[in-house]
């Protein structure tokens, strides 16, 4: 991961369940304007219903290059869930 912070994707890219595992050093995360929050090094952040277009990452210390790993599921029962509901006349 880089000094500077940055969005992880310019595609929306909805998630139900995230994990944010960060590895060797600490990084910073936020929405780009707001880039405050840390998650320290060999820590899993949760966060449910998240689009990855609007989170920024980067290093809290410059040189550090924290190594990050994103595990997600997207919401296939919502869906499935909401064409069940189309299909009976709703529930």
């Amino acid at each position: 991961m880089g000094d500077t912070v940055t969005r992880w994707t310019n595609n929306d890219v909805w998630l139900h369940d995230v994990n944010i595992h960060v590895y060797t050093h600490d990084a910073v995360y936020g929405d780009g304007t707001t880039n405050n929050a840390i998650i320290y090094a060999n820590d899993v952040a949760f966060f449910r219903k998240i689009n990855l277009k609007y989170l920024f990452m980067g290093n809290q210390t410059g040189g550090s290059n924290a190594v990050v790993s994103i595990v997600g599921t997207r919401g296939v029962l919502d869906k499935v869930t909401g064409m069940l509901k189309a299909s009976l006349g709703g529930f």
